[in-house]
Formats: structure tokens, C-alpha cells, sequence
């Protein structure tokens, strides 16, 4: 046995909240504290209380086979560990149970011992962190990305359209007599306006270059990455619809008017030598052009 119970790299092992296994480098388990074996008890379906009869390798590929991509990850990680390949791996993943929400990183590494060339894999509790950034990238209201998302987000697919020479595009969005709305209606009508709309908008976009953020008050905005005027058109007029299919009445006296939004678009292909304001500045003067022409349409430069 590696590791003797009660020896002293056992006791400092076990002192860790981390999940700590250590294998050979054909993965059998040579290896495990008390806080894997806690935490596996208390979450995994297996009735498993022998782990130095387990071959971790297998339990990836045996991951695989169930659908989980985060099992590829990690086998090839570790396994590019184990053939030299890479000096160590480090993957984050989300770990959730039906009653909360997790996020773990693992991390794997080889070392010596003994003659011997050994793998140490470690799982990491991350999941204050990952609130933490979540929080800080959340409109507390809408639940959507807030500006500091944005300029993060925007600064990012500004830089790879640029350097890929892809076209990138912006739809600025904002609700129409939002104002008389809340007066009307009230300010708790108005926060649940906004989050309709919102919630309806945020599921109009899935790619990983794209992004959905609340602009400040009752404005919102898009930005896509990839994307030319004639989608970010197609784009506007799916809100347009999204918008009148949630048939939120603008002033209960006249039932049948519902609120609208107006939208200003722009598309540019940037270049290093071009500000990423500039794209917000057009999307933001096209906006004006629809609020100044009636409202409730869009308005597009490109």
C-alpha cells in the first residue's frame, strides 16, 4: 500500500478539503482521503467502499460512454499527463446536486516517488468563486449580463472579429413610453416588465459569441460576434415579435395597446485602429432614428 493509514502524508492528505486521489499511470487508484470518500458517498449512486480496487481511467471512459463530455475532457487531460504530453491538466466543471448548484476544478499532475512515477488528481470546491464572477456579471434585476459584462464581453469579440476579420454587430434596444409606463402602472409593474422582456430576449440568443446584456434603466443591448447587418436585421425583427407575442398592456384604460421597443443596429468589420465605442455610438444613433420616426420599428447602419 502507497500510503499507510495513520502515516503522516496520510494524516496531512486527509487534513485537506480538497479531493485527493493518487494512481499509477495505468490509473489504478492507489489513493483516496476522506474527503473523496465523503464526498462520493454522500453524491454518487455507487455503493463503493473499496477504492484502491478502482481503475480511474475506467470510470472516465465508463463517463464517456454515459454522455458526459466532461469525462472526455478529463480523460484525454489525464491521460496527456500520463504519456508526457503535458506537464499537468486543469479543467473547470459544474458538479450540480438537485438542490444546489456546484462548481469544482480538477487538477492532475505527475511526480516521483519511490522509483516510481505517480498521478495525483485533485477536485477542488470552486463554487464561492464562480458565484462571486456570476454576481458580478448579473443585472441583479433581470438576471441578465450587466454592463461590466458587456464592456468584457465586447472588448474580447471586438479583438477576435478583428484579428479574424469577421464582421461584428450590435442591437440597441430600448422600451417604448417606459417611462409613462411606470407612472401609470407603478414601479413594481415596471421591474416585472423589465423582466419579461428580458427573459424573452436573453432566449433569442445561444451561440457562444453572442452575448444579451441590460444597458442601463429600460435599455438593452446585443452584441454578435461573426455576424453581419442582414442576420443582426433578421435578429431584430424575432425581438420585434418576441416582444408583442408577451402582450404586456401598456395602460390598462386602453387594453389594446401593447408596449413595443425600438431598436437601433449597426454592423462593422473592425480593425485594429478602430475604437470598439464606435460600434455602441452608431447602434446607439440608429436607436435614436427609430425613437425619432415613430418608435416601435428599427433603424440599421452599417
Amino acid at each position: 500500500m502507497l500510503i499507510d493509514d495513520g502515516s503522516l502524508v496520510s494524516s496531512v492528505l486527509n487534513a485537506f478539503q480538497d479531493h485527493i486521489c493518487i494512481m499509477d499511470i495505468q490509473g489504478n487508484i492507489l489513493f483516496v482521503n476522506n474527503a473523496w470518500v465523503d464526498f462520493e458517498r454522500n453524491n454518487s449512486s455507487n455503493d463503493l467502499t473499496d477504492w484502491l480496487s478502482v481503475n480511474y481511467l475506467d470510470v472516465c471512459d465508463k463517463s464517456i460512454g454515459d454522455g458526459s463530455q466532461f469525462a472526455e475532457k478529463a480523460g484525454h487531460g489525464i491521460r496527456a499527463v500520463i504519456n508526457k504530453k503535458a506537464p499537468f491538466f486543469k479543467i473547470e466543471y459544474p458538479c450540480h446536486s438537485p438542490n444546489m448548484q456546484r462548481w469544482f476544478v480538477l487538477f492532475c499532475t505527475a511526480f516521483e516517488f519511490e522509483n516510481s512515477r505517480l498521478i495525483l488528481v485533485k477536485h477542488s470546491n470552486v463554487t464561492q468563486k464562480i458565484k462571486a464572477q456570476i454576481n458580478s456579471h448579473t443585472d441583479a434585476l433581470t438576471l441578465v449580463g450587466n454592463r461590466r459584462a458587456l464592456d468584457e464581453f465586447l472588448d474580447h469579440e471586438w479583438r477576435r472579429c478583428s484579428r479574424l476579420r469577421q464582421p461584428i454587430s450590435a442591437l440597441m434596444i430600448d422600451i417604448d413610453d417606459f417611462k409613462q409606463f411606470n407612472d401609470i402602472n407603478g414601479h413594481l409593474k415596471g421591474d416585472d416588465c423589465l423582466k419579461k422582456i428580458s427573459q424573452a430576449l436573453k432566449n433569442l440568443v445561444h451561440r457562444p459569441s453572442d452575448i444579451f446584456c441590460r444597458y442601463g434603466g429600460e435599455e438593452f443591448i446585443y452584441i454578435l460576434g461573426n455576424t453581419n447587418l442582414h442576420i443582426a436585421l433578421e435578429l431584430s425583427d424575432k425581438i420585434h415579435s418576441s416582444i408583442e407575442d408577451l402582450h404586456i398592456i401598456q395602460n390598462q384604460e386602453l387594453p389594446d395597446k401593447y408596449v413595443t421597443v425600438s431598436i437601433g443596429v449597426c454592423s462593422i468589420c473592425p480593425t485594429s485602429s478602430e475604437e470598439k465605442e464606435i460600434l455602441l455610438k452608431k447602434a446607439d444613433h440608429c436607436l435614436y432614428q427609430a425613437k425619432s420616426g415613430g418608435k416601435n420599428t428599427t433603424r440599421s447602419s452599417d
